[in-house]
């Protein structure tokens, strides 16, 4: 008796992490959104960014002069982007990110990290992200 009292709460763990499939974005690496400013030159400024490791998308809008550069943080830097436009003949800078809203209403009042946690917990635990193909 005693041993399915020990034994259940970890069955109920295992069966809450296996609950629902893991998220996708489990899989991925993070990406950051970049915006860069250049003056037109002889290369085409998306052309030249989708050739560099670690960027995954990139657009330009050449009325603007404005480059949107999705890439991984861990890989390139901001200003790597730039140097890479730099060295095909286009002027560029790293435009400085705009400034996160400040959230006025209600908050949850679970600190972030334990959320994290119960997160990370769950996707340990859970057995089915075996079987999932990304």
């Amino acid at each position: 008796m005693v041993w399915a009292l020990a034994l259940a709460p970890v069955l109920a763990l295992l069966a809450w992490a296996n609950w629902q499939t893991p998220n996708l974005h489990d899989y991925v690496p993070p990406v950051t959104v970049t915006r860069l400013q250049y003056q037109p030159g002889p290369a085409e400024p998306a052309a030249v960014l989708e050739q560099v490791p670690g960027v995954t998308s990139c657009a330009a809008n050449p009325a603007a002069g404005i480059a949107v550069v999705m890439h991984q943080p861990e890989q390139v830097s901001p200003q790597q982007l730039a140097a890479a436009l730099q060295r095909a003949g286009v002027r560029a800078t790293a435009l400085p990110r705009p400034p996160a809203m400040v959230l006025t209403g209600p908050q949850c009042p679970v600190p972030p990290s334990y959320l994290l946690a119960l997160e990370r917990l769950r996707f340990a635990l859970n057995f089915r992200r075996f079987f999932v193909e990304v």
